[in-house]
């Protein structure tokens, strides 16, 4: 479940997603049970809602419009670009931010991958379309989201787990099976968002607490304990004791040292050749290292070095997701596309000098035992399947191979079908040598 919630505290949609291939419409309307039907059979509207047969999942009102429960699904159940992409397209299709002032909607999100991919980023990119999307601080989700605080998410799962317990009692008590169904998600949903999301003053609340809204935009996140923790000791006196400290130990001023002659001269050269080789290498100041390792990931994002995610991003200094990003991903897909179509082309070089080889060997009209070991090798390679074994060390075990291979209880069609669906671009199979795999001729 994905709650999306407004600045001022206001619930704007609630999203479900649920773990499956193909969705089906039940889910969205849910089914409870234990509601009574009202009406005549076909009084569908009647018995939908709040306490009803067909319950749905939660409804907000925002800006003055309502905007109902948006229920997908994804075969791992978490959310993808795809998904992400349409939640947003049912807020504009029904208008809820209003355009026409010349300020387009403000959404932050965490640093999840479907952020950084293509289909979102244009669709947030278009000018008929477009939302000022920022990514927050990666890492740290737990300490700035809204949706992380005890107050949304805390009391979300509390909630939830009160309203499947009476459920699966009821359930018990009914006689019915002990479990919860797909049908049982959106009432259960509905529940526990009345009991969390729902509620405009705690969330208020945790806005302001999180570092967010109109009036609290601050450092909140560097103010937390757990991460003040493990910066530098700036206010607990321990710089100023260890300075009293070292300055204590001597009183002589520098040119009263001997800092050229000796042991210690050498010891100096030293030390300051070593500080010149990390101020060189790493700065000589916080802004400089910041400002090199910005350097750094953006040369790695520009050179598609790694994969475009939310650490490397805020790493280059970047944290909103504009046409520049938009223009990063791009071009990652046009290098990915390249290596795959070099992949396919190697593939069919492959083919091309394999099947050369095999047909010459065919017209030789010989039988396999008058092939010479080359020849065996080939037409082996040739038959060879990609969860088959080793290929055999002596000859005389190639000849019992090329035997099993040639057996008439040897389906082709099947190792065909097979073959091509774990390796779309496979050409080793007896069907292929008639007719190129269709990989392989969309490259001709």
């Amino acid at each position: 479940m994905l709650g999306f919630t407004a600045a001022d505290g206001q619930p704007v949609m609630c999203a479900i997603i649920f773990a499956a291939k193909t969705f089906r419409e039940e889910w969205r309307t849910g089914f409870d049970t234990f509601a009574q039907w009202v009406g005549e059979p076909d009084d569908i509207a009647v018995n939908c809602g709040d306490g009803k047969q067909y319950p749905f999942g939660p409804v907000c009102v925002f800006k003055g419009k309502t905007i109902p429960c948006f229920c997908c699904c994804s075969e791992s159940g978490s959310i993808t670009a795809e998904l992400l992409t349409a939640m947003l397209k049912q807020l504009d299709e029904l208008e809820v931010f209003d355009r026409s002032t010349g300020l387009n909607p403000f959404l932050i999100l965490d640093g999840h991958g479907s952020r950084f991919e293509l289909e979102f980023l244009e669709y947030v990119n278009t000018c008929e379309t477009k939302w000022n999307v920022n990514i927050g601080l990666p890492y740290g989700t737990s300490y700035w989201q809204v949706g992380d605080s005890t107050e949304q998410d805390g009391c979300f799962k509390m909630a939830l787990t009160k309203a499947k317990q009476s459920l699966v009692s009821e359930k018990n008590d009914a006689g019915l099976p002990f479990e919860i169904n797909k049908t049982d998600v959106v009432k259960l949903v509905k529940e526990a968002w009345n009991a969390s999301f729902a509620k405009v003053e705690s969330n208020k609340k945790t806005v302001l607490e999180q570092g967010w809204g109109s009036k609290a935009l601050n450092y909140n996140v560097l103010l937390h304990p757990e991460i003040a923790a493990s910066g530098p000791n700036k206010n607990d006196g321990s710089g100023d004791q260890q300075k009293q400290k070292v300055g204590s130990m001597s009183n002589l001023h520098p040119s009263e040292l001997n800092l050229t002659n000796g042991l210690s001269g050498t010891l100096i050269d030293r030390i300051v050749l070593q500080s010149n080789k990390e101020s060189s290498t790493s700065g000589t100041s916080v802004a400089e290292m910041l400002a090199k390792r910005q350097e750094k990931a953006r040369q790695q994002l520009e050179n598609h070095e790694k994969r475009c995610s939310a650490g490397l991003i805020a790493g280059a200094g970047m944290f909103k997701l504009n046409e520049e990003i938009l223009g990063l991903a791009k071009k990652a897909r046009e290098v990915q596309d390249a290596k795959a179509r070099e992949k396919l082309l190697k593939a069919k070089d492959i083919y091309d000098s394999l099947l050369k080889k095999v047909e010459a060997i065919r017209q030789k009209n010989l039988p396999p035992e008058k092939w010479t070991s080359g020849e065996l090798n080939t037409m082996l390679q040739w038959f060879k399947r990609p969860l088959d074994t080793a290929m055999p060390n002596k000859k005389t075990n190639w000849h019992d191979t090329m035997r099993s291979v040639a057996a008439p209880n040897h389906n082709h069609h099947n190792c065909h079908k097979k073959l091509h669906r774990q390796y779309p671009h496979c050409h080793h199979c007896q069907l292929c040598s008639k007719t190129q795999c269709m990989v392989l001729q969309s490259l001709l």
